[in-house]
């Protein structure tokens, strides 16, 4: 089933995603003033899908954490507390965007998972993925800030539009998929070493 960030990612934040598309489609034609409509539309989906994705990854980070001090403090409320509060306190993604530079530290430096590694091995196409990732929060960033220059440079890169939005989003959909994955399996493994260091 996965994690519960990864049904909220296919569930609820794949839905606001798709009304966008859903607004995209009904304004799509030739008619006078459309084109620029449609342009603002592909320009808020890229920004949308650069949100969601941050969202996601705050979410299973925050699961994750919970799972990680479960597995040390048990009925004691004021510890667990105090404990994911160290593990989360100086997280990147609630500071800047979720680059993947920042999604990586933010896991490694509070429960020692590399992603990066991680999702190597588990895909061919891992670097595709993160190159159509850090476009998008560049885009994102240029799209935010209103920076023409930045804007004209990414779309050399691509062009913003609808089917490059697809492209980033099955991208971004593939790198959530493997990231709940990754922290499934790591997390599962400190429980299973935990439990048999305690039988011990």
């Amino acid at each position: 089933m996965g994690s519960q960030a990864l049904q909220d990612w296919r569930g609820v934040r794949r839905e606001r995603l798709d009304k966008l598309v859903a607004a995209h489609r009904a304004v799509a034609g030739a008619g006078p003033g459309r084109r620029w409509v449609t342009e603002e539309i592909n320009h808020a989906l890229l920004i949308r899908l650069a949100s969601e994705f941050q969202g996601f990854c705050r979410d299973l980070h925050d699961e994750s954490v919970g799972r990680f001090v479960s597995l040390g403090v048990r009925n004691h409320p004021d510890i667990t507390s105090i404990v994911r509060l160290s593990l989360m306190g100086s997280r990147r993604i609630d500071r800047g965007n979720a680059s993947w530079g920042n999604v990586k530290h933010d896991f490694m430096s509070s429960l020692g998972i590399d992603l990066a590694r991680s999702l190597k091995n588990q895909a061919v196409q891992y670097p595709h993925w993160v190159r159509y990732l850090e476009w998008l929060n560049a885009t994102r960033n240029a799209l935010a800030h209103a920076d023409e220059e930045k804007q004209a440079l990414c779309a050399e890169q691509h062009p913003l539009t609808l089917a490059t939005y697809r492209k980033c989003r099955a991208a971004v959909n593939a790198i959530c998929t493997h990231m709940d994955r990754s922290l499934d399996v790591h997390l599962s493994d400190i429980r299973d070493s935990t439990r048999d260091r305690s039988t011990r």
